[in-house]
């Protein structure tokens, strides 16, 4: 059994961050995740918000070091909204795009996803999305700055 301080020590230090890091992405405070963690005997009885807070920020780092509170937290949301768009990936695909509701949601979380990462070319506000749907499942989308419109039927 490893002492205080050994390499088992390590291994459940660096479960616990990740665990941490999985709680907070999912949109949980730090005093929740300390709380969490401890329940399930997963953390030190002294484990406080602070704490956690340090987990999750160590993970951070270690995915790209020297960052700020803000941008750990942009970080974060774009994990987020990533795990978001990969799940109605597969709504759409096996819908064959006919679920209008989940293609008009990835869109904006694509969009939120170009803003976070500063590869909008333009200002969005200013540019409309045009959708053609035709029966066969098959959808198109072009941008332009016209009255935005939605088409619907064969095409």
């Amino acid at each position: 059994m490893a002492g205080r301080g050994g390499r088992g020590d390590d291994t459940r230090a660096e479960e616990r961050r990740y665990k941490a890091f999985e709680l907070r992405k999912a949109g949980n405070s730090y005093r929740f995740i300390a709380q969490y963690l401890k329940d399930k005997g997963e953390a030190p009885k002294g484990y406080n918000g602070s704490m956690s807070f340090k987990d999750v920020k160590r993970v951070l780092d270690d995915m790209k070091p020297d960052e700020d509170e803000v941008e750990s937290y942009r970080r974060i949301q774009i994990a987020r909204l990533e795990e978001y768009l990969a799940r109605l990936y597969t709504t759409i695909v096996n819908s064959n795009g006919r679920d209008l509701q989940a293609l008009d949601r990835a869109l904006k979380i694509e969009q939120r996803l170009s803003m976070l990462k500063g590869t909008d070319q333009e200002d969005s506000s200013k540019r409309d999305l045009v959708l053609n749907v035709n029966f066969n499942g098959k959808v198109e989308a072009s941008s332009s700055h016209a009255v935005p419109k939605v088409k619907y039927g064969r095409m």
